[in-house]
């Protein structure tokens, strides 16, 4: 199986004492240190391609790559140093000519001071690479003033601790397979759950449907019970002088319980011709109501005596009226 390899490797920075916000940290492939590394017939390989992986990888971070000094974030572990940083960045570009290039370097103002007085010339990139040569990924970046720096046995003994921690010991394009394996089956169970919940969809709105149109039938069926109830209890009203013709309009447009509230205590026009006639000779009245006035009587609740009684006192008071004349 493939390992993963940790390379650094320094780039002048120098630049007649200009502060550049991009740096270019490793050269177009093949390309090779000048003291022979990576060795065995091996060249390190970087073109467009490995390069644009290099850049999502890079924009992919959750934290800015840090540009310490003299790889001091390697070596606080067991110096016990600090690592304070001179600049960061999380953005690359690539240039068919000049290599992998950070953009967007923030430096501090201390790191600003050394580049201008050229106190640091180099900067350094530590990143991994396979037994092809290929390069996997940007570590971290350090400024320096020894392009050698690699070979010095503490940075060797840091980037082994480093490999034996942080780097998986399997080659990264093989995870990358799997991974791309996991997401096609993940699609296909995403692409037949879309397929059954389209379905599930299908058939909730479908009985959704089917409720609305039960219930409509139903509500068609009660309000024709309802209505045939009604023309019920006004024929029988009719049928029972409960009702005047000319109330049919008005009873039809009631509901059925207020329909029933309505005739529920009505008498009939002859009940209450036979009571005002009762009371008439009772009180020694002498009047006739006509069907219309007993019909009055009924729909607004008035007693036809009363009635009978208002009615005589308005004829007298019309007749007075007229003899005064």
């Amino acid at each position: 199986m493939p390992q993963i390899q940790i390379a650094t490797l320094a780039v002048d920075l120098s630049q007649s004492g200009v502060v550049p916000t991009e740096v270019i940290l490793l050269p177009p492939g093949p390309f090779s240190a000048i003291d022979g590394r990576p060795g065995n017939n091996l060249m390190w390989q970087l073109d467009a391609d490995i390069a644009y992986r290099l850049i999502d990888r890079i924009a992919a971070r959750h934290t800015d790559i840090v540009i310490d000094y003299d790889h001091q974030s390697l070596y606080t572990r067991d110096n016990g140093r600090p690592a304070p940083a001179a600049g960061w960045f999380r953005s690359a570009r690539w240039d068919d000519a000049k290599g992998l290039i950070a953009t967007g370097v923030k430096w501090t103002d201390k790191a600003t001071d050394h580049i201008r007085k050229n106190e640091y010339r180099y900067v350094s990139a530590v990143f991994l690479y396979d037994d092809a040569g290929i390069v996997r990924e940007i570590i971290s970046v350090a400024l320096t003033n020894t392009p050698a720096l690699d070979n010095l046995p503490p940075l060797q003994a840091a980037l082994s601790r480093y490999q034996q921690e942080y780097v998986m010991p399997q080659d990264h394009a093989e995870t990358l397979n799997k991974l791309t394996e996991q997401v096609a089956t993940l699609s296909a169970e995403k692409a037949q759950l879309s397929g059954q919940n389209a379905a599930l969809t299908a058939e909730r709105d479908a009985l959704k449907k089917t409720l609305v149109d039960r219930d409509a039938a139903e509500a068609a069926i009660k309000a024709q019970a309802e209505e045939q109830e009604k023309n019920r209890l006004i024929e029988a009203a009719l049928s029972e002088n409960r009702l005047l013709p000319a109330d049919r309009d008005i009873a039809q447009e009631m509901s059925l319980p207020m329909l029933k509230k309505f005739l529920g205590n009505r008498k009939t026009f002859a009940d209450l011709s036979r009571q005002t006639k009762s009371k008439s000779a009772n009180n020694s009245l002498t009047h006739d109501l006509t069907e219309a006035e007993l019909a009055i009587c009924s729909r607004m609740g008035c007693d036809p005596e009363q009635y009978a009684v208002t009615k005589r006192e308005l004829a007298k008071r019309k007749s007075a009226g007229n003899d005064d004349n």
